[in-house]
């Protein structure tokens, strides 16, 4: 029973703290969000009000990057789509809005999948990003979502259109505040079936506008109209499509054009790191044509754009503010933030919050750490004072050492002893390491202090002395259990080892027998061998000392040699053939079997090397390299032209099939 109590307790502890961390948090932060408050003294008085105007409260988000089915792992999948699904949904519930833009990168493989893949990337951001039927949801195309302007087709395009019901150019007016939603991978400017409508319907949108280049060259004659269409008097009767100007609101995925993320100073801004580095104009933002030419055109009162994942706040001409919105997602910004703006058709307001739900849990960890060091610090200092003495005690130890050797004291005629030599080094190692790490605590420079260079020496040192404490380790363990448990018992089974020493009498006096022996061993292998024509290796050869290398380290040695013997011979009479004025030796008929023979060689030579043996050489390799060579093979060139081998061969085979018939016949007469 009280084992269930605790399983409950532990169950219901872990569904609260899941509760909290994945659906209660996202009210706990996102409802210290609000909308900015417009200040009335800020309005221009000419201007005429109806009672039914009121503030346009719009959110802004950019670069969700649904993730798809190539490059997205389904836990990452889940666990991101699940935040941003709260996030939104948590601000729909809380601040009602009349109005939400989605800047570009909607789908992270937009550009990549299938018709059957995007249709469900379309079911998949509509249920992650509904919204109620009093607000309106709005989407910019991204490079994600149908590729750059070189890769993007007609088909893509229109697929895009199609799905989110996304025109490259519109035009929305909300409450007499114009939205100009641009697609940016259509301001290439080269004319194409995506490029050359855009560019048209830009024109159009600003001769719809009025812009003020186009109010300035209608001055006299219908300065009524400007007036009516600027609501300035009360005698307005023509009503237009577009009933108020105002400056339009610029929507888009690239930002304007800009050199770096340099003159970036939000709170969610791109790491140093990645701010120095040069933007690409048409990759990371418009080019510099485009963007002049969107300014003149439409001479917008607010830029809102995103595709670099990092905020940014910049004015342009002095009075036109552009804002990118870092993204939406967790996946690719720590701290990702959405865009809150109130608007009329002469003022705006923005309000730029930021999501720190991981950060608020890494804060959480940070604090505990924080505490537990101010409780375990005073431990820490007090125990270092305590090392320190030591340390100065031993180094005092040290020091009367030192001077005792030096008046005589310690006799060093027949040298040190290896332990007692080891234990101080590693005694003064401890001492210069504790000096550093005093010096690294107390906030000091150890760049070029003398301690590092002893450090380095004795560590030297001791891995130079390795070999030597390999093969006294036996007799040093043995001594050391000597010393810890005592004198040998005599039952110990050590007592029961070889002993060198009581068998060299014997060693004496059978050495005679015995080299006798091996002699005649000797001349029978021989005889054998002279008889058999095999070579017979020694039975004794000679081992290197590895010492404590591993086998990454022989292998490692082993490619460097192949290394240098690749480049002491072939690259180096490459360049030697390539560079020198010396006349090459051209050798086309025996090149093959030139070829063969250093085959041969090579193997050969690896095979001694390996099993440290020499191999003898046969006749028929004598007289192969002899017809190598240029004497042995100059009068059959000059007199057959290289044909001479080649006839003496067919000769002997010839003199060997008459051979075997006139055995056959005597065989069969016999």
């Amino acid at each position: 029973m009280l084992r269930f109590r605790v399983l409950l307790n532990v169950g219901l502890a872990l569904a609260f703290v899941l509760l909290f961390c994945e659906y209660l948090i996202y009210y706990v932060v996102l409802i210290q969000c609000e909308w900015p408050t417009l200040d009335p003294r800020k309005e221009n008085p000419a201007l005429h009000r109806e009672a039914s105007d009121k503030p346009v409260k719009a959110m802004f988000i950019a670069d969700t990057h649904l993730l798809g089915s190539k490059q997205g792992h389904w836990f990452d999948k889940l666990r991101r789509e699940w935040q941003m699904y709260r996030a939104f949904q948590t601000m729909m519930t809380l601040h009602r809005m009349d109005v939400v833009f989605v800047l570009g990168d909607v789908f992270d493989e937009g550009k990549w999948c299938g018709s059957a893949e995007f249709e469900y990337y379309i079911k998949r951001f509509h249920s992650l990003f509904y919204v109620p039927k009093d607000t309106r949801i709005y989407v910019v195309a991204g490079n994600h979502d149908m590729g750059f302007h070189y890769a993007i087709t007609p088909y893509r395009n229109q697929r895009f259109i199609n799905g989110m019901k996304s025109l490259n150019v519109r035009r929305l007016s909300l409450r007499d505040n114009h939205f100009v939603l641009i697609n940016s991978m259509a301001l290439e400017g080269d004319g194409c079936f995506l490029c050359r409508p855009t560019e048209i319907a830009v024109n159009k949108i600003a001769s719809e506008l009025s812009s003020v280049r186009s109010y300035t060259a209608l001055r006299g004659k219908h300065s009524e109209d400007l007036k009516c269409a600027r609501r300035i008097g009360n005698d307005c009767h023509n009503v237009s499509a577009i009933s108020r100007y105002s400056r339009p609101i610029l929507l888009q995925h690239y930002p304007m054009y800009r050199e770096s993320d340099e003159i970036c100073n939000e709170l969610d801004q791109a790491p140093d790191e990645l701010k120095a580095i040069k933007f690409r104009e048409r990759w990371e933002c418009l080019s510099k044509e485009a963007s002049e030419q969107l300014l003149d055109i439409l001479n917008p009162r607010l830029i809102v754009a995103g595709h670099t994942h990092h905020g940014c706040r910049r004015i342009h001409r002095d009075d036109i503010l552009e804002f990118t919105i870092s993204s939406f997602s967790w996946r690719n910004k720590v701290n990702p933030s959405l865009l809150m703006v109130k608007l009329n058709f002469e003022i705006f307001l923005i309000n730029n919050q930021f999501f720190i739900f991981e950060n608020i849990i890494t804060s959480a960890i940070k604090r505990a750490i924080d505490e537990m060091e101010q409780r375990d610090l005073p431990q820490a200092f007090r125990l270092l004072g305590e090392m320190n003495a030591n340390v100065l005690q031993v180094n005092q130890l040290v020091d009367n050492m030192l001077v005792r050797v030096k008046n005589g004291e310690i006799s060093t005629d027949k040298g040190l002893s290896f332990l007692e030599m080891k234990y101080h080094m590693l005694l003064s190692y401890l001492i210069n390491l504790t000096y550093v790490v005093l010096r690294k605590c107390s906030g000091e420079r150890i760049e070029g202090d003398p301690s590092i260079d002893r450090l380095i020496e004795i560590r030297t040192v001791l891995e130079k002395i390795r070999p030597i404490d390999h093969k006294l380790k036996y007799q040093i363990d043995k001594l050391v259990k000597t010393a810890v448990t005592g004198t040998i018992n005599s039952n110990d089974p050590s007592n029961y080892r070889a002993n060198p020493d009581a068998l060299v009498a014997k060693l004496d006096s059978e050495d005679s027998d015995s080299d006798q022996e091996e002699d005649e061993d000797d001349v029978k292998s021989t005889q054998q061998s002279r008889k058999s024509n095999v070579y017979v290796p020694p039975k004794l050869a000679a081992m290197h000392y590895d010492g404590d290398e591993t086998m990454a380290e022989k292998i490692r040695k082993a490619g460097e040699r192949a290394r240098r013997r690749a480049v002491s011979n072939t690259v180096l009479r490459e360049l030697k053939e390539e560079y020198l004025d010396a006349p090459v030796e051209d050798s086309q008929g025996l090149g093959e079997k030139r070829a063969i023979l250093v085959r041969e060689d090579k193997r050969k030579i690896e095979y001694e090397e390996n099993y440290m043996t020499r191999l003898p050489v046969t006749k028929q390799e004598k007289h192969r390299r002899r017809q190598m060579t240029t004497l042995g093979t100059l009068g059959d060139e000059i007199t057959t032209f290289g044909e001479s081998s080649t006839k003496t061969a067919k000769k002997r085979k010839a003199q060997r099939k008459g051979k075997a018939k006139k055995s056959f016949k005597k065989k069969r007469h016999h």
